[in-house]
């Protein structure tokens, strides 16, 4: 007997293409089993993928965040399972981790206009569709404008880590990661 398993998917929610109800449409149709929706600083699809998945027995959700961290040397990204989508306290701390993300994400494109690049700000915020703004919503502008011909390049040459266009944002350290996802009961 086989078990498919994914335990680190996005959804619109943060950086990922496909709403939670589509996402668990395409895990229905390819056999998953065991899954977790661990979204970048944000468990926000964790309720409309248990509505989807009401409709697919078959597939245990386990609900997850992913929080970007800093370690000695490179950015880490620690794995929370288990969390409580509806703890208003942990809400509010994702809440503060996302809109660090939008203040970096505003500077970038400052950045960029002052390099020659002709996106807005406006548009970052359109492309997130209400969601946390991310890296990719800038890349996917910078795609728009035709400054790059896929997502890939605004990384390596723009908005990358070390990229003239790049801005850091103040993180967490792995550990206070790890703290903070069992301080809420979850399990990293």
């Amino acid at each position: 007997m086989s078990f498919t398993v994914d335990l680190h998917l996005h959804t619109t929610a943060s950086d990922g293409t496909l709403t939670p109800t589509k996402l668990v449409s395409l895990l229905a149709r390819n056999g998953l089993d065991l899954v977790a929706i661990t979204d970048h600083d944000s468990l926000e699809g964790i309720s409309e993928a248990k509505l989807a998945l009401a409709n697919h027995p078959e597939i245990t959700l386990i609900p997850g965040v992913e929080i970007s961290a800093d370690g000695d040397e490179t950015e880490v990204h620690v794995l929370g399972y288990h969390l409580d989508e509806t703890n208003r306290d942990l809400q509010e701390i994702l809440a503060q981790f996302r809109k660090g993300r939008e203040g970096r994400g505003e500077k970038m494109v400052q950045l960029l206009n002052a390099m020659g690049f002709e996106i807005t700000w406006k548009r970052v915020i359109e492309l997130a569709q209400g969601v946390a703004i991310a890296r990719p919503h800038i890349a996917r502008a910078l795609l728009e404008k035709g400054y790059i011909t896929e997502l890939k390049d605004a990384f390596d040459l723009y908005i990358g880590r070390g990229r003239p266009a790049y801005v850091n944002r103040e993180k967490m350290s792995p550990e206070e990661s790890v703290e903070l996802i069992k301080k809420f009961g979850g399990a990293p």
